[in-house]
């Protein structure tokens, strides 16, 4: 599935989901190769479209950074 900001930016594609006790996580390789885990959690989560393999996400600032 394709990830986008909330302001249409492409963040990069779901590779693989990662489960631990709190939350699921999305494993996100961004234009760049890099990696991010991102929680996928109902704060974060705008809308995803399964029909479309399309998810936005609003992420707080520097998330993706870490």
């Amino acid at each position: 599935m394709e990830v986008y900001s909330k302001d249409g930016t492409r963040i990069g594609e779901v590779v693989d989901t990662l489960e631990n006790k709190a939350q699921l996580l999305l494993v996100i390789v961004s234009a760049d190769d890099e990696e991010h885990y991102v929680p996928l959690v109902e704060d974060y989560l705008v809308s995803m479209d399964v029909k479309a393999k399309t998810i936005t996400l609003d992420l707080p600032e520097g998330l993706l950074e870490l």
